[in-house]
């Protein structure tokens, strides 16, 4: 059955797949189950505790607080607070500062990004793979793969701090063109604007749109696309040439064949193909790569990365380079760096685009690979996750590890490595790189172990290395409970291959790109009704049964309840949930520590 908030948002996708503007959305927004849809949403991420400016998380959630949002957004009484201003480190060892709204900014920003990518999306171009539904890194790479044979040079796109300056009033426009809804973009505006707190100190924004927002990545690709409506009108003004030319030596090869056929000389017939076989071996081929009339362009973005293949001359993807870098000053206000915006020879030099080395394969021992493009994981990739194993060059252990009970370290280990392999399985040296790193992080893992047991390295693989039904040889930890299956925790116990479309070998796309997920509400199908909104609708404490002002208790993660064995942590335990439901009294006796458990 569907609910309201998914066939509301159907309609909209339907609005943006025939790209009629869309009227109204404000008073389409104060609705209360969109607000639940979206506060599900929320709940099942890392950051839903986390503080912005004010004191305000998640937790303490409930209907009535719902309900007092949407209240304050009809009377206009709603104004956003400033970002907590906080900084990541980057690759380069530089900063990223990311910008942590308030719950109830977090909330209202979430129901407003449903709508707006379900209008947006079927818009976007195909080219585009960042911050969007079942698309990430793999299927940018897979693109990439697939369809860019024969590319000559590569343009590596580079925008300077693109996301710190995002011009407001250029964004609001882009989005006043098919959004007709005054309120709306006064709304967004009031969330630009609302600047930011550092060190207890009041920030103005004047442009960007701050990193760690909810709607600020897909704010950033409706502006953003500007650029890929930019690139799909050289694509198809460099789109010239129907095929490549003929080779002529392939074409006369293939005459001398045809002529002995029909003469019905076996024995020239076999001649002939020999020659061409030979020719073929050295690298000879149908059409003539080097036709002059021939000319393609094509292009990936991932959010502010983009990469250009193209195939012609270095003259004329200088002269596509400059065009991109005058469109991006002149009309939307960003600027594209010289220096490392590098243009690269496909064959002779590799380009860097989503931490893979990219090139076109070139070989006289197997010629029927020209052309074709190859992704590698880089070397000091790899080094730098081989420094995060050893220290001088061997495998040491890991001392912030050393509470863990086994399991957990075991997990820990695998979890790491599993996510690096499932990243660059794309790659085609991903086997030959990850069998040296595999033996790092296994022997790591155990030198933890060891240590923290304060035995020998050998007694840990003794007793943990084992053979897997796979023929692997892997760590194995199993904790033995009573009444219950065994917890398994496993390192390194899958084969190691290269996929090269992982988005069908697994049927999703894999971790670690950036994967929207429950985009089934976002696209206007139906979507099942979660099980914490269920328990919330029914309006009963779990620990009292009580049904007088009901919100939800939220927890950072399971293992915060998992170690107790009494009360309210032990039901959250069997349930296996991050949510209790309950009423403000028992809330109230939770957070202060006076809850017993008597009425469990």
């Amino acid at each position: 059955m569907q609910t309201i908030s998914n066939k509301y948002l159907g309609i909209v996708s339907d609005r943006g797949e025939r790209n009629l503007p869309l009227k109204r959305v404000y008073s389409n927004i104060c609705d209360r189950d969109l607000f639940l849809t979206a506060y599900h949403e929320l709940a099942k991420k890392k950051g839903a505790m986390t503080e912005g400016s004010d004191d305000e998380t998640i937790d303490e959630m409930s209907i009535a607080k719902i309900d007092k949002i949407i209240a304050n957004l009809k009377s206009g009484e709603y104004r956003p607070k400033p970002s907590r201003r906080v900084y990541i480190p980057k690759r380069d060892g530089a900063k990223r500062s990311l910008g942590i709204p308030c719950w109830t900014d977090k909330l209202i920003q979430r129901v407003v990004m449903m709508v707006l990518e379900s209008y947006y999306e079927p818009q976007f171009s195909d080219h585009s793979h960042g911050f969007r539904p079942n698309r990430g890194c793999h299927t940018a790479l897979e693109e990439i793969s697939m369809k860019w044979k024969g590319t000559k040079w590569f343009i590596e796109g580079d925008i300077k701090g693109c996301f710190d300056n995002i011009n407001h009033e250029y964004l609001l426009k882009i989005l006043s063109d098919k959004i007709l809804d005054n309120r709306l973009i006064k709304l967004i505006r009031m969330w630009l604007k609302a600047g930011y707190i550092e060190n207890w100190k009041y920030h103005t924004t004047h442009s960007g749109t701050p990193q760690g927002g909810v709607i600020s990545p897909l704010l950033a690709n409706i502006y953003l696309s500007e650029l890929d409506y930019k690139l799909e009108q050289l694509s198809e003004i460099w789109h010239i040439g129907k095929s490549r030319r003929t080779n002529s030596e392939y074409a006369r090869l293939l005459r001398k064949i045809n002529k002995a056929k029909q003469k019905g000389e076996i024995q020239e017939i076999k001649e002939a193909r020999k020659e061409l076989n030979i020719a073929k071996s050295k690298g000879l081929t149908w059409s003539n790569h080097q036709d002059d009339n021939y000319r393609r362009l094509k292009f990936v973005r991932y959010t502010d990365d983009f990469i250009v293949g193209f195939v012609g001359s270095k003259v004329e993807a200088q002269n596509i380079k400059e065009e991109i870098k005058i469109f991006l000053k002149d009309t939307i206000g960003l600027t594209l760096s010289d220096d490392k915006t590098k243009i690269t020879n496909a064959t002779h030099q590799k380009a860097r685009f989503l931490n893979f080395e990219i090139y076109t394969e070139k070989s006289k021992a197997r010629p029927k690979i020209n052309g074709t493009i190859r992704l590698d994981m880089p070397y000091d990739i790899f080094v730098k996750w081989k420094r995060k194993y050893t220290k001088k060059g061997k495998p040491y252990h890991r001392p912030y590890y050393l509470e863990l009970s086994d399991y957990m370290i075991i997990r820990a280990y695998n979890s790491e490595f599993q996510g690096i392999y499932q990243y660059y399985i794309m790659a085609q040296n991903v086997a030959y790189r990850m069998y040296e790193l595999k033996n790092l992080v296994m022997t790591s893992a155990v030198k933890t172990l060891s240590s923290k047991h304060k035995t020998s390295v050998s007694k840990i693989f003794k007793k943990y290395k084992k053979t897997t039904e796979l023929g692997i040889k892997a760590l194995i930890v199993e904790v033995i409970r009573k009444g219950k299956p065994p917890l398994i925790a496993t390192l390194g116990n899958f084969h190691i291959k290269w996929v090269k479309f992982p988005s069908k070998f697994f049927g999703s796309i894999m971790p670690n790109c950036d994967e929207i997920k429950g985009i089934k509400a976002i696209t206007g199908k139906t979507a099942i009704r979660s099980d914490l909104l269920t328990r919330l609708n029914n309006n009963t404490c779990e620990i009292c049964g009580g049904k007088d002002k009901i919100e939800v208790h939220h927890i950072r993660k399971m293992s915060d309840v998992e170690k107790h064995k009494d009360g309210w942590q032990k039901l959250m335990s069997s349930m296996r949930r991050k949510t209790l439901i309950t009423c403000k009294e028992c809330h109230h006796k939770i957070h202060t520590g006076k809850y017993d458990g008597s009425k469990l």
